[in-house]
């Protein structure tokens, strides 16, 4: 039978919606949706690598994926920032 999502334990809850939302990350060609995907999957990695359910091998690599997907959301941003200055810029 079908694991509805809201069977699942909390951990791997947040690990599914994560490995969503970088699916999503990954198809979209919204550069501001992507930025903000990013911060998104940033964030739950930091929680996941804080969860007390995985092992502390699993913590670490995760707590790299984070750092990572931070500096993805941090260049989105900016990228981002950039993008509304120049429109903005033509606009007036």
């Amino acid at each position: 039978p079908a694991l509805l999502e809201y069977e699942l334990p909390c951990a791997e809850a947040l690990l599914a919606g994560t490995l969503a939302c970088m699916t999503a990350h990954a198809q979209s060609r919204c550069d501001r949706h992507r930025g903000l995907m990013a911060q998104k999957v940033a964030g739950n990695l930091s929680t996941l690598e804080a969860h007390p359910a995985f092992s502390p091998h699993f913590r670490a690599a995760i707590a790299k994926l984070a750092a990572q997907w931070r500096a993805a959301g941090a260049v989105a941003s900016r990228q981002e920032r950039t993008a509304v200055h120049l429109a903005n810029g033509r606009l007036h």
